[in-house]
């Protein structure tokens, strides 16, 4: 199908919902040739796609014609017969109908003139459109409720303040463990340099200080002096060289 077909189905389907159905007349119909329906069509407002609905009998009938037609009530055209009659107004513009009845367009008056307009009926109340099948609805976006009023809203929440770590105490200093370094040694005491003291007499007296000799001892040889001192034990020696000091200290 192309383009201008679907889009004379489009206005032929809105024309369809929008569409009237105007009965000529009303409850008269196109009967009564005391009616004066210029002055009932006055009232109401044509459209494309209104509906003309004339009701007669058989001794009457409704024609189209043009201005000329209108005004000497004269048709161009065979007129529609058989009681009831259904036009659809397919154009705009001005519109007139009569009955070509003997003298009851000129005498009695059957003469309607309409002007159609290619917008919506005003005077009607068009009809509701169908819904949409459910298939073509978009599914509807989720919108939370609103709080009531009387809900508290919500307070920002705190988080707690961090709390500052404790001073950490030092240790006492008998809790420090002892350390695995040996002290360092103390340095051998150094006796003072010099000549030492003199004992007094008391301490050391004359008799001890004399030594005994050895009754093994043998006598001295020919090597002399050096040869005695040779064969003396040596801790006689010290202790002579010790008495012979004192002896000459003290003298």
């Amino acid at each position: 199908m192309g383009k201008a077909e679907l889009l004379v189905s489009f206005l032929l389907c809105i024309s369809a919902v929008h569409a009237a159905d105007h009965v000529v007349g009303d409850k008269n119909g196109w009967l009564d040739i005391l009616v004066d329906y210029t002055e009932w069509a006055a009232g109401k407002k044509f459209v494309v796609g209104d509906k003309l609905i004339f009701n007669y009998d058989t001794t009457h009938d409704v024609a189209v014609v043009d201005k000329d037609g209108y005004d000497a009530c004269i048709a161009s055209t065979p007129p529609y017969t058989g009681g009831k009659t259904t036009i659809t107004l397919t154009s705009p513009g001005l519109k007139y109908f009569i009955c070509t009845i003997s003298d009851h367009c000129s005498a009695g008056g059957m003469q309607l003139p309409i002007t159609v307009e290619a917008g919506p009926p005003g005077g009607s109340t068009p009809t509701t459109p169908p819904s949409p099948s459910p298939s073509s609805t978009p599914p509807p976006s989720h919108i939370p409720p609103a709080p009531s009023s009387s809900s508290t809203p919500p307070t920002d929440s705190v988080p707690p303040s961090p709390i500052p770590p404790s001073d950490i105490p030092s240790p006492s200093p008998s809790s420090i463990p002892p350390s695995d370094t040996p002290p360092s040694p103390r340095p051998p005491s150094i006796p003072p340099s010099g000549i030492p003291p003199s004992p007094s007499p008391s301490e050391f007296p004359l008799l001890d200080l004399v030594p005994t000799p050895s009754p093994l001892q043998s006598p001295p040889t020919d090597g002399g002096v050096a040869g005695s001192f040779g064969s003396m034990n040596p801790i006689l020696i010290g202790f002579s060289l010790i008495s012979a000091t004192l002896f000459a200290f003290m003298g």
